[in-house]
């Protein structure tokens, strides 16, 4: 019913479908991004942070031989900090070349520079949260 009722408000002609038409072409555009991905990208989005939090875990250990003052566990501390530091390190630096990398797609009349910073802006945002609920 849901479906039928956005497939007859993309026909209507009005600002409704202008609306879910820029909705496809992002959701396109997201689709087309995560495929262009490797699954040893997704791979290393979650072990990058892992890494880096075991080695300055270690590190910290090993030569800092005072009690922790940071609380119970230092892992746990520097994760609070390396995620969500690591999600917008990515965010500025993935996203920084999305109009250069798609300026092909521009050709397309309904396909927009913004559309593009859209879908690599959901992207890495979704990638960045699902990294932080798995590490």
């Amino acid at each position: 019913m849901a479906e039928a009722a956005l497939l007859r408000s993309s026909f209507d002609g009005g600002l409704g479908a202008a609306a879910v038409a820029q909705i496809r072409v992002v959701c396109a555009l997201l689709l087309r991004q995560m495929r262009g991905r490797s699954t040893f990208g997704y791979l290393w989005d979650v072990l990058g942070p892992v890494v880096h939090i075991v080695a300055l875990t270690a590190i910290l250990i090993v030569f800092d031989k005072r009690s922790n003052p940071l609380g119970q566990s230092l892992a746990q501390f520097l994760a609070t900090g390396l995620i969500p530091y690591k999600m917008f390190t990515a965010l500025s630096g993935r996203s920084h070349s999305v109009i250069k990398k798609n300026t092909t797609l521009f050709a397309l009349p309904i396909v927009k520079p913004i559309d593009t910073i859209f879908a690599k802006l959901f992207l890495e945002i979704a990638t960045s949260l699902a990294v932080g609920l798995i590490v």
